[in-house]
């Protein structure tokens, strides 16, 4: 008799502070305790590594791995229960991976499965659930990209769940997508549900004609001319959502947008660079970095943006220090205007070292924007 593969339970805490995160890493797995399984979690909380350490050590779970992403994030791999296995790799030994996306808010979901998909090989089969209401829309829009083959979609609850296909390469043909999706008629799903695969109904395979021709991927090209909080988060926003969508993504930041990159303290590997008074006025005049970053309308002083972060935070929408961290993740490429840089006085040393971070100049941008299928102003 064949033994059913241990579950895998991949939980996406980023933008949880303590102590959220081994709150919800116990309650799911409350629901691994019975038959075993794996949790794989990434945080990104400054308390989480010793809190799920101290976690594990309290439960009698096993820590297989907890390693640094970069960005502050630090991803975790938790065995809970009796499993038996081979190797220290939960995904190679599990069927399917559950990904749990409730509480994330567009565009957060789509990137999760984007960043997924590249960690996991072809052909695993992967089970969501999400509450977000243009999150049956968006999964649509990013199965087309090619990423990923979708089997079944249950949106017809307010909690959407879904069962995906990781594709064979990125870039791939978009499998031909049926004009209506078939809902399941398996039962309904809580906070509660176990990770097991409800029955669903499965979408008929449509064989597309284009399907062995790698696709090349389409490119997004972005000017960040401002800097008002309002339109570097519309941009940080687009360019992620276009990065999950496998498209080849770069931000290119002039004049006021160069804030964004500007670090809060020199770069010591950078060298110094002399600039007149009137630079060294103007940079000191202009905010610096993700979090300083002014609203456009209704900033009071700062009491706006206050507000509108705060509705964001609770609505669990990404905010642009994490938004930044996203990009880079999903390999969204960063380039500062060196003709804008030298007019500003802002130079190499006043910029956070990103490692995706590169100069150019006005040509650089004319020719990517004009090889774009997507090109914007912000």
């Amino acid at each position: 008799m064949t033994s059913t593969p241990a579950p895998t339970i991949e939980l996406d805490c980023l933008g949880m502070k303590c102590p959220a995160p081994v709150i919800r890493v116990a309650r799911e797995a409350a629901l691994l305790r019975s038959s075993g399984g794996f949790l794989v979690i990434r945080a990104d909380d400054p308390a989480f590594r010793p809190d799920i350490e101290a976690w594990v050590r309290s439960s009698g779970a096993q820590l297989l791995e907890l390693e640094d992403e970069g960005g502050g994030v630090v991803r975790a791999c938790v065995r809970v229960g009796e499993v038996e296995r081979q190797g220290s790799a939960p995904a190679a030994r599990s069927s399917e991976i559950f990904l749990d996306l409730r509480g994330a808010q567009c565009p957060g979901p789509v990137i999760a499965l984007a960043k997924l998909a590249a960690r996991h090989p072809a052909g695993t089969e992967v089970r969501v659930i999400a509450d977000d209401p243009a999150f049956a829309l968006d999964l649509r829009s990013w199965v087309q990209s090619g990423r990923a083959e979708l089997l079944s979609l249950d949106d017809s609850k307010p909690e959407i769940e879904a069962r995906l296909r990781i594709a064979v390469a990125p870039g791939a043909a978009p499998t031909a997508m049926p004009a209506t999706v078939p809902v399941s008629a398996g039962p309904s799903v809580g906070p509660s549900a176990s990770p097991t695969t409800q029955p669903m109904t499965a979408l008929a395979s449509q064989p597309s004609p284009e399907a062995s021709t790698p696709a090349t991927p389409k490119r997004c090209t972005l000017l960040v001319l401002h800097n008002d909080h309002e339109a570097l988060l519309a941009a940080l926003l687009v360019a992620n959502g276009a990065a999950a969508q496998g498209m080849e993504t770069s931000l290119f930041f002039t004049f006021w947008g160069l804030n964004l990159l500007r670090g809060d303290h020199p770069d010591p590997t950078q060298p110094r660079e002399r600039v007149s008074f009137l630079q060294r006025l103007m940079k000191w005049m202009m905010p610096k970095g993700p979090t300083r970053q002014k609203l456009g309308q209704m900033h009071f002083a700062g009491v706006g943006k206050g507000m509108l972060s705060s509705i964001m935070r609770s609505q669990n929408i990404l905010g642009l220090p994490e938004l930044m961290r996203s990009a880079q993740d999903l390999g969204v490429g960063f380039t500062a205007c060196t003709m804008s840089m030298s007019v500003m006085g802002i130079t190499t040393r006043d910029l956070y070292p990103y490692p995706n971070l590169e100069f150019a100049g006005v040509a650089t941008f004319v020719e990517r924007a004009k090889n774009s299928s997507l090109s914007l102003v912000f």
